[in-house]
């Protein structure tokens, strides 16, 4: 099996029968005996700067990168706290977090059961990682957006997750996704 359509449409071509599956993260929250507790939350969880090369967005370093990303997470929040709505920053990693912590309120953990109850808590998701998008959809999320910041990422918009890239990123273009 494979769990994208690049790797799905790359078989194909070459003539094998492969059947394009979810990641088993959709489906992580329903092991842990989880699901959908509340709409408390709205999840902003940006990609790691240093995982992105500069000039992939247009710019000559990594402080760029992470000002760039700052702007955008900055926007995103701002925005949905403006309609009353709690914006959390999630980080994946806790080297993320000095990067957002003084913006937003931050959760980061390295435990994937914490993970799933926190995203069992959003009323929204708006994602750069690909596994924090499939489990909060798994977990009954209905308003989730995938940025991809590579091909793995857009893996999401095939099970039907809209998606708003990361150079697009505001308030604004990921309210029109989920319209």
């Amino acid at each position: 099996t494979v769990r994208d359509p690049y790797s799905h449409r790359l078989l194909t071509d070459l003539g094998m029968e492969v059947p394009l599956l979810l990641c088993t993260a959709t489906w992580a929250g329903r092991y842990y005996g989880l699901s959908k507790t509340s709409d408390e939350y709205v999840a902003i969880v940006p990609p790691d700067p240093r995982s992105i090369h500069p000039p992939s967005v247009g710019l000559h370093t990594r402080k760029d990168v992470e000002q760039f990303v700052q702007g955008r997470v900055f926007n995103l929040a701002r925005g949905f706290e403006q309609t009353g709505k709690k914006p959390v920053v999630v980080c994946h990693t806790y080297g993320e977090v000095g990067l957002f912590q003084e913006l937003f309120p931050t959760f980061c953990s390295n435990d994937p059961v914490a993970m799933l109850r926190f995203y069992s808590r959003c009323e929204t998701v708006v994602s750069a990682r690909l596994h924090a998008c499939l489990p909060a959809y798994g977990l009954g999320v209905k308003r989730v957006v995938s940025v991809p910041i590579d091909t793995r990422g857009s893996a999401a918009s095939h099970f039907g997750i809209s998606e708003v890239h990361l150079q697009d990123l505001s308030y604004d273009t990921v309210q029109a996704a989920l319209e």
